[in-house]
Order: structure tokens, then sequence, then C-alpha cells
């Protein structure tokens, strides 16, 4: 990375930057359940879409990352390892730094219609369990691993394309150049703790909609 930054970090900042610099983006308020048919009346399929506003650093988005993978862990453990209700549950997370200032995670289930109420039941304790519980030091542990060895590849010499979407990313989020060079610290510094601070302030229920498509009708929480 300190090539990254013998080139671009000592790029001046234009007196009027081309791109127009927007205030942070408006989120409609969550608790939407929205129903788009019932193609399969056998099965159900429905994304949980959080959303809300961050304040964009290098930081964030590795807490957006690792809170998004414990989810994905929580959905295989509990509804196909322990349940057998879903064979292949997802969890993602997509954020906009600078300006936008805005992250959405997106939760994606599959289920018999038989399995609906308790899938959903399901995914809400999950969300609930990561807001008041923080996760194991040990399972913290595994997934630095594992962001650790994804870094190392992205900057590896002959994958270009990596290296040049990870610059795309840290432009786009208002990450600067030297922040990265910092990243196993950063990455190190987080704690159990920290997330549960993050789920309590992500993974609100209030900035939660269902979109469904199937013969299912959802509960008004």
């Amino acid at each position: 990375m300190p090539l990254v930054e013998a080139a671009f970090g000592d790029m001046q900042r234009p007196a009027n930057p081309a791109l127009c610099i927007r205030d942070v983006a408006y989120l409609p308020a969550g608790g939407h359940n929205v129903g788009f048919g019932d193609a399969d009346d056998t099965a159900t399929a429905i994304d949980y879409v959080i959303t809300d506003n961050f304040e964009p650093s290098l930081r964030s988005t590795l807490m957006l990352k690792l809170v998004r993978d414990v989810l994905q862990r929580r959905l295989i453990d509990v509804l196909r390892e322990r349940e057998h209700i879903t064979y292949s549950p997802f969890a993602d997370v997509s954020y906009a730094g600078r300006p936008q200032q805005t992250f959405a995670f997106d939760l994606n289930v599959m289920v018999d219609v038989s399995n609906t109420y308790v899938a959903d039941s399901l995914v809400l304790a999950i969300l609930a369990d990561l807001r008041t519980n923080p996760i194991p030091a040990s399972e913290l542990a595994q997934l630095k691993t594992s962001f650790r060895a994804a870094k190392r590849q992205s900057l590896s010499s002959d994958a270009s394309s990596l290296w040049r979407a990870t610059l795309t990313e840290l432009v786009q989020n208002g990450i600067e150049p030297e922040e990265y060079n910092h990243y196993d610290d950063i990455l190190a510094a987080i704690t159990p703790g920290d997330l549960l601070a993050a789920c309590r302030s992500w993974l609100l229920t209030d900035n939660l909609s269902r979109l469904y498509i199937g013969p299912w009708k959802p509960k008004t929480r």
C-alpha cells in the first residue's frame, strides 16, 4: 500500500470539485411489508432490508462487513443447520460513503410456505440476539483472519483488478489511501463490544422492511 500512497497521497483536492456534493441522503422509515405476488404457492422468498445512515470511515466499513458476516453465520446456523427449514439463506450489505452516507443490510430467506412464520420469527430473534449479546471473541478472531487474507489477496501484484477495485471503493466512500495503510491496526482494535454497539444502532426493527414473494401475510409488528 505505500506505493498506492505515493501515487495518490499527494494529490491535491481541487478548489471546485466537478462532482456535485449533496447532503446526506434521506432514508424513508422502515416497517414496510411489500408483496410481489405468489408465483409459487409452495414457497415464500423474503428479503429483510435494514437501512440507515452511518459516518464513513475505514473502521465503519469494516464493521458493516463484520456484522454482515455474523448475520450470514447466524442465518446458516439457526435456519439451516438447527431448524432445517431453508438451504441457502444469504446476508449482504451495500453502502455508499460520500456523500450519501447510507447502508443497507439484505437478508434473504426462502422457505416452504408452512415454515414462513417460523422463519420470520427466527430472523427477528437473530436480530434481537445480536442487539443484546456480544459475539464470542473467538468468532470475531476467525472473521478478522479471513479479512486479513482477503486484504493480502486484493493487494497481490498479480491481481491488478482487485487492487483497482479496492482503490475505487476507498475513493467512493471518502476513505483516504493512507488510512488503508493502517488497515490491520484498525481491524485489530475492533472488539465484540464495538460490534454489539453497532448492532444496537444498525439492526433496528424500526428500520427493517420485508419484501416477499409468496402467499404470505406478515404479522404487523
